[in-house]
Parts: structure tokens; C-alpha cells; sequence
């Protein structure tokens, strides 16, 4: 089973290397689509873990503010574009939010790829 893992932040990445660890256990193949931009640092990232794929977004540096309302919602379109050239590929995708406009793209993938297993999980609640 080919899984996808898409996660925004460095912050979750422990929680995301334990999935993928799991899928990989299992037999399945894993990768994970991630941003290029630390949230923590506030620069670029030049690398990522192994099958970490980085998706290019816009620099930032306020946490509260509209450029990084706009990073993520240009992150979640890369991602959205990405996996719907390959989604005959796939069969699960793992969403971990935030950012919310992730929820919104993968709402609209999940709709026109009903054969697709989505699992959202939402790490401020």
C-alpha cells in the first residue's frame, strides 16, 4: 500500500517519523510531503529525513500575521497539485493539521477520489 504522510510543521516531525516507522513495518511505502520553512527558526530548510519530500512555501517571519496565513495556504496547494498527479498511486493519505487550509484542499481531493483513505488528525484540539 503506497501512504502518504502531509505535515506542515518541523514541530510534529517526531510524531510524523513514528508513523512512518509503523507503515514502513508493515510493508506499505511512505512519503511524506513537508514544508521547507522551520516555523521555529524562520528560515529555509536545506533537509529533510529520508523519504521527506520538502514542498517549497513562503518565508515568514510573525507568527501572527497574513504572510503566514499565505505560506500555508500556498503550501497546501503545492501538496493539493502534487498528490493529484500522482493520486492513482496512493492509497491512504494521512493529514496532520494545522494548518486548516490543508482541511479545506484535501476536502476537495477526497471528494473527487472516493477511493482514497483520508485520515485527518488535528493537533490542537
Amino acid at each position: 500500500m503506497k501512504v502518504v504522510i502531509v505535515n506542515c510543521f518541523e514541530t510534529y516531525e517526531n510524531r510524523v517519523e513514528l508513523l512512518k516507522t509503523y507503515f514502513e513495518k508493515t510493508g506499505n511505502t511512505v512519503t511524506v510531503y513537508t514544508a521547507d520553512y522551520c516555523h521555529f527558526k524562520k528560515c529555509k530548510r536545506e533537509s529533510a529525513p529520508e523519504g521527506f519530500r520538502l514542498i517549497s512555501t513562503k518565508p515568514y517571519r510573525k507568527n501572527l500575521s497574513v504572510k503566514r496565513l499565505s505560506s500555508h495556504a500556498d503550501f497546501a496547494k503545492k501538496v493539493f497539485s502534487e498528490l493529484e498527479a500522482i493520486i492513482e498511486q496512493i492509497d491512504m493519505i494521512w493529514v496532520m493539521l494545522p494548518p486548516n487550509s490543508l482541511a479545506k484542499r484535501m476536502a476537495t481531493l477526497k471528494q473527487k477520489h472516493k477511493n482514497i483513505h483520508f485520515l485527518v488528525l488535528n493537533y490542537w484540539i
